[in-house]
């Protein structure tokens, strides 16, 4: 692009080479006088396509209401937070990649101006191209060179041209040309002309032309319009408004003619103008390959200032509100300086780099005293000129004496206030650290050890403890060491080594104040040492570094400490210590500090890239940090970033922010923080997601941290709520709980309608399986019963067959009203059971006993049992346990017993037992058993309990007979009737 820039300046710039003559008689005659003045240069960072711009040719510069500095180039054009700079170019929506200006309206848009005349702006994170850019080329004639813009609070557009003039583009696309005549017109026209919007007619100061070679300026202040002469000045390219109520003309050729409404005044640069912006009362130009002059205007006098950039083509100048300066190159990207008021010597006298090892400050007739890394000494002004180079040989220190300066080398010097040199001694010391005004003491420290000079009686004594980095007067008789593992206090006199401090690592540096003791270490911070307490500050409590390499006391309260990133201020005036700290990007030459100094309110800081003047007051510790909002994205659509509350839907939900932020203290350690709710995130794009969000509100705060001071946060608090999944919602739940409930209930009555069926039929299931077990017993005893009357009719005994006869039917009817029931009263079986033994009685030859053991708590009426449940244990007693053997006194105990829930059902006897039954193969026994479990299983079916059925043949016990147990559930009459 060197060719384009070529055509850039010969189209802005008409240079010509005509007699100087006159402008020079006009300079001589003048109201105002210019002086000469010589001042320091000022520490810049050059930013640069190494550092992230697309290019080195630079021609605009312009900060926004965010604080985000937008850089136009020949390649598009760059944003910068502090830290980075994002490129914009025609791949991001620019209508060319040349760009000449940047403009910020009311409304927070960035305006583009490019070289092929076509506007656009960047709005909510996306570049939109000016609406009506056809109506605006339709009107232009040819293809002029864009030279400034403005956006007013109507919304009109004003463009300026160089040969055309200004163009106005109002609301609904109409172009005209306000000014009469067409002219050069670039940026500091209009941009003087601040009232310009709305109505040409308010401008603040006004061009217009009778002839190419003659210009007419007006200003409200003056009393009248002002003619120029253009003949042997050129065309006007630049014209500025200063607050002085003068006008300030930039030509194509090496004037700047400054006018204050009664006369016009040339000034000769030393290089052809292209740029001419004003700051205050401070006039920076621009020149072609010639750098940047800073001119000076008050009490009607205009003084050189500094020079800065020579040999650079500075196509603009601005100061942002922090108080830096930026300066646009057409050769080497941007400069940046963060303090101007900061000066800054870079070169000795004979041109070589300055770089501070030690350095004192004096009085400021004195100024500074620098010793270089060469063993150099030179006095420096505190305005920043270099005064002198005192020529002793090397010298090995330098320090404050007395007034004055004492310089340690081939002998020892001290320089008297004609500035010459006196010699006090031909002893060749080490390096010089501390003189104690009183006893004339001077003392050194070295590789070996101290040593101590009496200026007076030019005598010295050695003290061998090692190496010694630092050393001090404690007292008259005792010093303070720096060394490799803390401070050492030397007695002078009887050179007894005490430990007063231990550090790991080594001492870089001592000053005492009081009785407090400072010490620098190297990898330590800084150590605030008395007798009553330590006070440790390093990284952990806000220095910077750990690194301390000097120490410079300004008052009780206050003291500067060199580390190796920057300046550290320490304030102790409020109780605690308050850090402040200044480096590179604030304006000093280099972070770390060798050397550093103070007089007075001027503070004086060594490094080895040059020396660095400044006074306390003009000091910014805290530039500009602070977080925005670009765009919101849900469910990757760009929505209203003003929207503080969203709703999600519940599936597949998705929310992006997208946050920006300027931080020029961050350096290397600012970070991005998002605090969903209790959960905080960080990253370093700003581009926060959240995908696959639960249900549920959430709280969302965005915050930037510089990683030193409290993390700046975005005023806005966005809200998201995520709507639960239909199923989850309250209407849906109570109406699907209503559903499934009468679901539920239709289902358990027709479970329990059907469970009652199948019961029923379970039960009259057992019911018949019962009765059908008990008539296989009738026919059994019946057929006993008849047998037994049959043999009393054939015996001839009437009397025993009609009581058998009798008993038999009142048994078979007692059977026929009961042949129905599941239970009948525990009362009537047991009747029957005395019947039915009565009727057995009568058939067997012995005389048996019957006992009815009952141990219940109620009326035997009220329990229910089993039809004829006992009858065939009775009966299996009186056949198979009497009826084979003689057995003495045979009896038979049937007991009932009351438990828990159940009837204990009990049948014993004394007769053979079940051994000896089954030896005789009492088939009958066995039958009535196989009857009497079926009935008990389908009782424990039928009413869910456990029988507990058992038959023991008592000799296991000792005894003889037969023991049956079982239990049946407990039933009373009136619930076995329900």
């Amino acid at each position: 692009m060197r060719s384009f820039q070529s055509y850039r300046i010969s189209s802005i710039l008409w240079w010509r080479s005509k007699s100087l003559t006159a402008l020079g008689f006009a300079f001589l005659v003048s109201g105002l006088c210019f002086g000469q003045h010589t001042s320091a240069e000022v520490s810049m960072i050059n930013f640069n396509v190494e550092d992230g711009l697309p290019s080195d040719e630079v021609y605009h510069v312009m900060q926004d209401s965010k604080g985000y500095i937008w850089i136009s180039t020949d390649q598009g054009v760059a944003r910068f937070d502090g830290r980075n700079f994002e490129v914009f170019s025609s791949r991001n929506g620019l209508p060319d990649d040349v760009i000449f200006q940047t403009f910020e309206d009311h409304a927070g848009r960035i305006w583009f101006s490019a070289f092929n005349c076509r506007l656009s702006y960047l709005e909510d994170g996306e570049i939109h191209e000016f609406r009506f850019n056809d109506q605006l080329l339709n009107a232009l004639n040819g293809n002029p060179i864009p030279a400034t813009l403005k956006v007013d609070t109507e919304g009109n557009v004003w463009v300026g041209y160089n040969k055309l003039g200004i163009v106005k583009v109002d609301t609904i696309g109409k172009v005209s040309f306000p000014m009469k005549e067409r002219a050069y017109v670039l940026q500091t026209f209009i941009d003087s002309s601040e009232l310009v919007y709305g109505s040409v007619s308010k401008v603040v100061s006004s061009i217009s032309y009778d002839t190419l070679h003659e210009a007419v300026l007006s200003h409200p202040t003056w009393k009248q319009p002002l003619n120029v002469k253009l003949d042997e000045v050129g065309n006007i390219i630049r014209v500025t408004s200063l607050p002085t109520n003068e006008i300030s003309i930039s030509t194509g050729k090496r004037i700047l003619l400054l006018a204050d409404g009664m006369r016009s005044v040339p000034i000769i640069l030393s290089g052809p103008i292209i740029s001419n912006d004003c700051i205050d009362n401070v006039l920076w130009v621009g020149m072609a390959s010639g750098g940047i002059q800073e001119i000076v205007v008050e009490d009607d006098q205009a003084k050189f200032g500094r020079h800065l950039l020579s040999g650079l083509s500075v196509s603009h100048t601005m100061r942002d509100r922090n108080g830096g300066l930026w300066f646009s190159t057409l050769e080497k990207g941007a400069f940046y300086s963060a303090n101007p008021k900061i000066k800054a010597i870079t070169n000795n006298l004979d041109g070589t780099t300055l770089s501070v090892l030690q350095l004192v400050a004096l009085s400021d007739s004195q100024g500074v005293f620098v010793k270089d890394r060469s063993g150099n000494v030179q006095q420096v002004s505190y305005s920043g000129r270099v005064l002198d180079k005192l020529t002793i040989g090397s010298v090995r220190g330098i320090f404050r004496m007395d007034n004055s300066i004492g310089i340690g080398g081939g002998g020892l010097f001290k320089m008297n206030e004609d500035k010459t040199l006196a010699k006090l001694s031909e002893r060749s010391l080490g390096t010089i650290n501390d003189y104690r005004q009183g006893t004339n003491q001077i003392i050194c420290a070295g590789q070996f050890g101290t040593s101590v000079l009496d200026e007076i009686e030019d005598t010295i004594r050695y003290y061998s403890v090692g190496r010694v980095f630092r050393a001090i007067f404690e007292t008259d008789s005792t010093a303070l060491l720096a060394r490799f593992d803390g401070v050492d206090r030397i007695n002078l006199n009887t050179s007894e080594l005490t430990k007063i401090a231990n550090v790991r690592g080594r001492v870089e540096d001592l000053k005492l104040l009081g009785e407090e003791l400072f010490i620098a270490t190297r990898t330590n911070g800084l150590i605030i040492y008395n007798s009553d307490s330590t006070v440790v500050l390093n990284e952990s409590n806000g220095l910077p570094s750990n690194a301390i390499y000097c120490i410079s006391i300004v008052d009780r309260e206050r003291l500067l400490l060199g580390t190796r990133k920057g300046i550290v201020f320490l304030d102790r005036s409020t109780g605690s210590w308050d850090i402040s700290c200044l480096g590179r990007s604030g304006g000093l030459l280099s972070n770390r500090i060798t050397a550093i100094d103070t007089q007075d309110s001027t503070v004086v800081v060594g490094t080895r890239k040059g020396l660095n003047i400044f006074e306390m007051g003009d000091i910014v510790f805290s530039r500009d940090t602070d977080i925005f909002l670009d765009s919101v994205r849900v469910s990757g659509v760009s929505i209203d970033k003003w929207n503080m509350e969203i709703q999600l839907s519940p599936v597949e939900n998705s929310v992006e922010f997208f946050v920006s932020g300027i931080c020029y203290d961050c350096g290397g350690r600012g970070v991005f923080l998002m605090q969903v709710n209790d959960k905080t995130v960080n990253n370093e794009s700003g581009h926060f997601e959240l995908n696959d969000l639960a249900s549920g509100d959430y709280e969302i705060r965005f915050m930037i941290h510089d990683g030193r001071s409290e993390p700046i946060e975005l005023g806005s608090v966005f809200r998201i709520k995520v709507l639960k999944p239909v199923w989850e919602r309250v209407w849906v739940i109570i109406t699907c709980s209503l559903l499934i409930l009468t679901g539920a209930l239709l289902l358990m009555r027709y479970v329990l309608r059907k469970k009652m069926k199948r019961d029923k039929l379970i039960s009259d299931t057992y019911a018949y399986q019962q009765r059908a077990l008990t008539l296989q017993m009738k026919p059994h005893f019946i057929f006993n019963s008849m047998n037994a009357i049959q043999n009393a009719i054939l015996s001839g005994d009437k009397r025993v067959a009609h009581k058998y006869i009798s008993n038999l039917a009142r048994l078979m009817r007692s059977n026929l009203e009961h042949a129905d029931a599941d239970t009948i009263a525990l009362s009537d079986e047991l009747d029957m059971l005395k019947t039915y033994f009565d009727l057995e009685q009568r058939r067997i030859e012995q005389i048996i006993e019957l006992k009815i053991e009952l141990d219940v708590s109620r009326d035997t009426r009220l329990y229910g049992v089993p039809p004829f449940i006992l009858q065939p244990l009775l009966e299996n007693c009186i056949w198979h346990g009497f009826n084979h053997d003689r057995i003495d006194e045979p009896h038979i105990t049937v007991r009932v017993k009351e438990g828990d829930n159940t009837l204990l059902m009990e049948v014993e006897d004394n007769g053979i037992g079940i051994d000896k039954a089954q030896k005789k193969n009492s088939l009958g026994a066995a039958k009535s058993s196989a009857i009497i479990g079926l009935r008990l299983e389908l009782l424990e079916k039928q009413h869910k309990f456990s029988a507990n059925f058992a038959a023991l043949d008592r000799k296991t016990e000792g005894a003889e007979g037969t023991l049956v147990r079982f239990e049946l559930p407990l039933l009373l009459i009136d619930q076995t009737k329900s």
